[in-house]
């Protein structure tokens, strides 16, 4: 009786430690502000969702505490701004190309990032099973303020590159997925148009902790300059509508739908 009792319990053992195993086994979702790590989370206790709160060098310092053998996939997920003069906000869009510029010595070079297919083809196929509008687009990501950018600049950049999205995050995380050879997928929606520029209270610095607004900041930037109120009322109305967008594409498909598609375990 004991021996069936000891061998019950080795069983048992072993069940909670493949168990163990496969939760440890997560995905890691980058996004900029509190807003998109609320929608990314939803009730799903596998992800791993960091905030890089516009910050390039904070961001960085995040991913680089990571373990990454935890993790399966990553995915770039948030609001983004527009530079095809054809996207409408609220569009949203996968990534077929991750583009970005980086400094070494002095110089500056072009650096594509590479994709996972088999993430972009369970994203497209999710998306039409569900009758979810998307489209594929080139990712442009910056270590300046994305948003800081005067509508020339924007216009140049997409004469230059032919990006269609430009945001502060999915070029680290597509750096960070490359380095540890984890499959990645940007999943952005357009807040911003490129023929908008945006008013200097909508530009100032996130909470470095959880990528929240400063409310304080930003009242004094309105005292200040009164004028700009139409302008961020504007923008307050279409970044709501870039997060139903990301809201609808985390209701109708998720992360779990992605990774379960691409068939992805941990490294």
């Amino acid at each position: 009786m004991k021996i069936i009792v000891w061998i019950a319990g080795c069983l048992l053992f072993l069940l909670g430690s493949i168990v163990q195993a496969e939760n440890s086994c997560r995905t890691l979702v980058v996004v900029g502000m509190k807003d998109e790590r609320t929608i990314a989370l939803g009730r799903d206790d596998d992800l791993e969702v960091i905030v890089g709160a516009a910050n390039a060098n904070l961001l960085k310092e995040k991913l680089q505490a990571l373990d990454a053998r935890q993790f399966r996939a990553v995915f770039s997920f948030g609001v983004a701004g527009g530079l095809d003069p054809a996207l409408k906000t609220g569009d949203l869009l996968f990534s077929e190309e991750v583009l970005s510029h980086i400094e070494a010595e002095g110089k500056t070079a072009d650096v594509k990032w590479p994709l996972d297919v088999r993430l972009l083809l369970a994203a497209s196929y999710h998306a039409n099973k569900v009758q979810l509008p998307f489209r594929k687009g080139i990712f442009f990501g910056t270590s300046i303020e994305a948003r800081d950018q005067p509508v020339n600049a924007e216009t140049s950049l997409r004469e230059m590159t032919g990006a269609d999205l430009i945001d502060n995050e999915t070029h680290l995380a597509a750096q960070y997925a490359s380095e540890h050879g984890l499959p990645f997928l940007a999943i952005r929606a357009v807040s911003d148009r490129v023929s908008e520029s945006l008013p200097p209270a909508a530009l100032l610095p996130l909470d470095e902790e959880d990528g929240s607004p400063d409310g304080i900041a930003i009242a004094k930037s309105l005292v200040k300059n009164p004028l700009q109120i139409p302008a961020l009322i504007r923008t307050a109305y279409h970044y709501h509508q870039a997060l139903n967008t990301l809201e609808g594409f985390r209701q109708e498909i998720g992360f779990k739908k992605l990774v379960a598609g691409g068939a992805l375990e941990c490294q």
